[in-house]
């Protein structure tokens, strides 16, 4: 059937990247990669071809979480004109492409993702297995199925729990051959990072949310008490940096308050933020770029103390 029968546009390749939502990988894949990295550099294992397939492995993967999860909510009705004020963030509501070809997309970006991890499991362990298959399935039930992981009070938790610790966790036994059992406290900060990233969107989304049937926990919450949650976290997650940094990278953790001041700013307007539909671009800006700064930092912390630690043999 031609495109003039049907109406539809012929994706573009801006469509496609934009699709992916690149502004939302350094801190949810990028940042985590690179902290267990560090900690691999540490170890004397270290593969720079093995840490960039596992960093393109870990992208494609968020940018089909990204592609999927935008595919559903056009086909769901939770995105429309009058709720999506930022045009890249709602690709399929500003352009006529095909639904069918955004969910293939998302499914492309997802098998790539598969065939790097299954290299990566054919020269190193299991362990990238089991945590690759974890991640699929998150990836399937996150905006697909019956009853979607972005649809329940889970969410957040998801996103933080395998994009913050298990992801660190494969590539570090991916790098080194050995699994890390510290890393599921060390990731603390990554996590909590990236559970607030999903709080902040749907806080701020509670009506579209509404609308279609949504029960994501600011949902179930109310804007009140999502606000106070979404306090405690930011603060926890502070704490948490602080804390793991003078604890674990002390030799490293004088960068500590370049991050918190430069992060300064942008935290102060999150506690402060109301998280509402009409500043929800802004609240995300500030989200991303916070998670940038002092999560970041931490890393940061990590890479510092061991080099100043290889130094001293």
């Amino acid at each position: 059937m031609s495109r003039e029968k049907t109406g539809y546009q012929k994706i573009t390749p801006k469509a496609i990247y934009l699709l992916a939502a690149p502004h939302s990988w350094a801190p949810a894949s990028i940042i985590p990669v690179l902290f267990a990295s560090v900690l691999a550099l540490g170890t004397g294992a270290f593969s720079v071809p093995m840490f960039y397939v596992l960093l393109i492995a870990a992208v494609l993967m968020h940018s089909a979480v990204n592609s999927l999860n935008d595919y559903y909510d056009f086909i769901h009705g939770t995105d429309t004109l009058e709720n999506s004020p930022e045009r890249d963030d709602a690709v399929l509501v500003y352009n006529s492409f095909e639904p069918r070809t955004v969910r293939l997309v998302g499914v492309c970006y997802l098998l790539t993702a598969l065939a790097l991890g299954a290299y990566v499991v054919c020269v190193t362990n299991y362990v990238p297995l089991v945590i690759g298959f974890i991640g699929t399935v998150t990836v399937l039930a996150y905006s697909a199925g019956p009853q979607p992981l972005s649809y329940m009070p889970l969410g957040e938790f998801a996103s933080g729990v395998v994009m913050g610790i298990l992801l660190p966790f494969a590539v570090f036994a991916a790098l080194t051959g050995d699994m890390y059992w510290h890393m599921f406290y060390l990731c603390l900060p990554l996590m909590l990072g990236i559970c607030l990233i999903m709080l902040t969107n749907n806080t701020c989304d509670i009506e579209r949310d509404g609308t279609v049937g949504r029960k994501t926990l600011p949902m179930l919450l109310g804007r009140s008490k999502a606000r106070i949650m979404h306090r405690v976290f930011m603060l926890s997650w502070i704490g948490a940096v602080i804390v793991l940094s003078i604890t674990n990278f002390r030799d490293g953790w004088f960068i500590l308050p370049l991050g918190l001041v430069a992060g300064w700013q942008s935290v102060k307007s999150l506690i402060a933020a109301r998280l509402t539909p009409a500043h929800r671009g802004q609240h995300m800006r500030d989200i991303f770029t916070t998670n940038l700064l002092i999560n970041g930092t931490y890393v940061l912390c990590a890479m510092v103390a061991g080099f100043l630690r290889s130094a001293h043999y």
